[in-house]
Order: structure tokens, then sequence, then C-alpha cells
């Protein structure tokens, strides 16, 4: 396994929803919010739920899916942070779409992943959840790790409740937006992209 060295501690002074801030600051482009590269689809019903709108930091917006087995949604932090707590807030919390305490809309297995180059093969589980259940007290769930960095973050989700749509109208990622990474490191991300040609 890769080992990223990281010489940036978080602290409850420096932690920000890193995806929220980027996106407010224009780091995270409109571009890459409406990337159809960046989620397995979404919903257009009017207005398209795009994937940019599940770290808008709108509650009252949201990411949805077409029907589909399998869901996900992807976030290029464009350079690595350190992250130290994920928190998902499932549909029961928006008025959008009229889905305020449908907690049956709640994801029931997911993983969230990170990686330093968002390739296929390079996904490190950080979270792992086999049994979420359709209530209230599990609308909105919080996971701390210990901190670590990375550029990328996947929500990838394999059973998305009581139908085959993924609903959420917030993803946070929270921790610093600076974070240092090892020569070896840098030099993986590097051979990483000049193999995939971009």
């Amino acid at each position: 396994m890769m080992m990223v060295f990281v010489s940036v501690l978080a602290s409850s002074a420096d932690e920000v929803n890193i995806p929220s801030v980027l996106w407010e600051d224009g780091v995270i482009t409109q571009d890459q919010g409406e990337s159809e590269d960046m989620a397995s689809s979404w919903d257009e019903n009017g207005s398209p739920n795009f994937p940019y709108k599940a770290y808008d930091g709108d509650m009252e917006t949201k990411w949805c899916t077409q029907a589909e087995e399998v869901s996900w949604l992807m976030i290029d932090f464009v350079e690595p942070r350190l992250v130290n707590k994920f928190v998902l807030y499932m549909a029961g919390n928006t008025t959008h779409g009229g889905d305020l305490g449908k907690w049956t809309y709640n994801f029931v297995e997911f993983q969230i992943q990170s990686s330093m180059t968002g390739k296929e093969n390079s996904w490190e589980d950080e979270v792992v959840v086999q049994d979420n259940l359709p209530d209230e007290e599990h609308g909105i769930l919080t996971y701390e790790i210990d901190p670590k960095s990375m550029q990328w973050v996947r929500l990838y989700i394999t059973n998305q409740g009581v139908d085959t749509h993924a609903r959420l109208p917030e993803f946070e990622v929270w921790g610093s937006l600076t974070a240092s990474v090892s020569p070896r490191d840098k030099l993986a991300i590097t051979w990483a992209s000049v193999k995939s040609g971009s």
C-alpha cells in the first residue's frame, strides 16, 4: 500500500468543508461540477441535479441520479488536501423534490473512497457501510478518520434504499486546504498522469 506522509495536521481552528470552500472560490469549476465524468448520472427533471449540488452548501438543492444499479459521485480537489471527516446528509433533510422526512431514501450500502489520482484501481476505502437504516437517526451520518492526504474523493453507492435513485443534498469533506505529500507520492501522481496521457 502506498504510504502518504503528511506534515500538516488539521486542527479545529483550520478545519473547513473542503469541497464547499473550493466550489465557492471557483477552484472546483462549473465544468467539473457539471461533468459527466464526475458522477454515474444525474436526473434532468426540470432543473438538472448536477454533481456540484451535493457540495454547493445549499441544503435545498441535491444531486439525484437516474435509476441505476450502482451510483457514484467523485470530487477532484485539484491538489492534495488533508481530510479527517466525512458528513452525509440524506434526502430526508431537504424539501427539494418533496423529500423532507423521507428517510426510506437513505442509502443502505456505500463506501467513501480516496485517491491521489482518480484513476481506476487507485481507490482506497475510508468508510464502508453495509446496513444503514431508513430512519431519521441515520439521516445525517458522520465518519471521522485519521488525517489523510487525498486529492480525489468518491462516494460509491451499491444500495440506494427504497429505489434505484441516489439522492444527496450535501456531502461534506472536512479537513485542511493544505497538505504535503512525500516526494515518492508526488512521483507516483506524475507517473499516473503520464500513463493516462493527461
